[in-house]
């Protein structure tokens, strides 16, 4: 119930790993996810093994292609280094990313929410173990260490995940993402608050689960969990974005040739792989409405 603030960043390092790798294995990886979380019963599995099959059906006919053309759009807009990138259109990128998603999480609320209402006590208490455990994972990897190792793992990440798009970065690109991780707000503890708030309400939600109100309830908080962020913690995401927004920008203006050649070839690459696993046409592109 948790959204990394920079899902265009995100976005990107996931697909980096390989879209049809991850996509035709949806099946499975979704289950062991859950599984990490909570342990279903046979009658359980079947329901969700049932309703993610549907899912995926859905996704592959009217999502998918719009996916691709979003990738071709990319491709289009960053082809021409004398039509630089700016900041506008970089958080267009970023809000299309962020509507598909809450899309997403619109639509899989109701099913998550029929699985967890037949879940019994000895469920519902290892699965709040199992959050407390993530929560203690978090703090020990991101709270209990010095602002110096954040700053560097912070760096690290960013500059593993421009890598993957635009090759080995220029030493003036590495000073740039050195720069963004020194003036990167710490939010870790801000984070954590946060999860353990939203926790806390899930708990409300889910103590109805056998009520007939729970899945309207439970759908609305999947998808209306940021209501919970305080102000000051709201704010340090949107300097944070607009800091990851503005890096990319500045960065996308001081590609070398080799490295656009290398973007636009991941992109293009990205395209075709989406167009490839659709099952359907949809000729809307991301963003546009009637995509739920």
């Amino acid at each position: 119930m948790k959204k990394f603030p920079f899902l265009f960043c995100v976005c990107l390092l996931i697909l980096s790993c390989g879209p049809k790798l991850i996509y035709t294995n949806l099946d499975r990886l979704v289950p062991r996810y859950a599984n990490d979380y909570i342990s279903l019963d046979r009658e359980q599995r079947t329901l969700m093994d049932r309703r993610l099959a549907d899912q995926l059906a859905w996704h592959c006919r009217t999502q998918l292609d719009r996916y691709a053309a979003f990738f071709d759009r990319l491709r289009s807009d960053f082809r021409d280094p004398d039509r630089p990138i700016d900041h506008a259109r970089m958080q267009d990128y970023y809000s299309t990313i962020s509507q598909a998603w809450d899309a997403l999480l619109h639509r899989l609320g109701p099913d998550a929410a029929r699985i967890l209402a037949t879940a019994d006590e000895a469920q519902i208490v290892e699965l709040y173990e199992n959050l407390a455990e993530k929560n203690r994972e978090i703090a020990e990897k991101y709270i209990e260490v010095s602002s110096e190792e954040r700053v560097n793992e912070r760096q690290k990440r960013m500059e593993k995940r421009l890598r993957r798009w635009i090759s080995r970065l220029t030493p003036e690109q590495e000073a740039l993402v050195a720069a963004w991780s020194e003036a990167f707000e710490p939010m870790a503890e801000d984070r954590l608050a946060f999860r353990k708030r939203v926790q806390n309400t899930f708990r409300q939600v889910l103590s109805r689960r056998r009520q007939e109100d729970f899945e309207p309830a439970f759908t609305h908080l999947l998808t209306h969990f940021r209501e919970l962020r305080h102000p000051a913690y709201q704010n340090k995401i949107e300097a944070n974005t607009r800091r990851t927004l503005d890096l990319l920008v500045r960065l996308e203006r001081m590609l070398t040739p080799s490295q656009r050649d290398h973007l636009l070839d991941r992109l293009e690459s990205y395209s075709k792989t989406f167009a490839e696993l659709s099952c359907g046409p949809e000729p809307a592109a991301i963003g546009s409405s009637g995509g739920t």
